[in-house]
């Protein structure tokens, strides 16, 4: 079964990715830290547009988050053509008002889990003809920003990453593009 799926799905720009990609009716994967949320996604989808919409609870924090999706995918045997990685905060504040870890974790969702999704997911996207990834990073990745210069420096590396796979995999049937929105409320 042929399905996209969304990482960071359940709220603000993936929540509106995955409607307007259910508009066009497309059966969706949504993926993220809550269960209500997600469960609210999946079933305004499916009263709207009766589609099919699996979800996955995960916190891609944990640095075997990805690998545990995956798995779920594969088991699930879906045919997946799209990937949306979207799944990403930002801490406001002084560098240093942080501890090590919620650093780390961080550069774990913004980062780590952008490239751990493409590496994995890359066999189920290449070979079948014009598959997609689509990767969100950040307005601030074209500025430095006091107060949130860690998180402009994990959207830097987003967007150079993904125009770098752009030229990689371009000739291999996938597209890369990544979106680079401001604020949003």
């Amino acid at each position: 079964m042929n399905k996209i799926l969304i990482i960071g799905g359940s709220k603000g720009i993936g929540k509106e990715i995955a409607l307007q990609l259910a508009q066009r009716g497309y059966n969706l994967i949504l993926v993220a830290r809550n269960s209500y949320e997600l469960q609210q996604v999946k079933e305004e989808i499916q009263k709207k547009y009766s589609l099919e919409v699996d979800y996955l609870v995960a916190d891609l924090a944990d640095p075997t988050a990805v690998n545990t999706l995956y798995e779920w995918v594969l088991a699930k045997q879906i045919d997946l053509r799209i990937l949306v990685n979207n799944a990403g905060y930002g801490l406001v504040g002084e560098f240093e008002s942080y501890s090590y870890e919620e650093t780390q974790k961080m550069m774990q969702v913004n980062m780590n889990a952008v490239v751990e999704t493409c590496f994995r997911f890359y066999p189920m996207l290449s070979g079948k003809g014009q598959a997609y990834v689509l990767n969100i990073a950040s307005s601030t990745a074209y500025q430095a920003i006091p107060n949130m210069s860690l998180y402009a420096a994990t959207k830097v590396f987003v967007l150079n990453f993904s125009r770098g796979l752009y030229h990689e995999w371009k000739a291999k049937g996938i597209s890369v593009t990544v979106v680079s929105p401001g604020a949003t409320t």
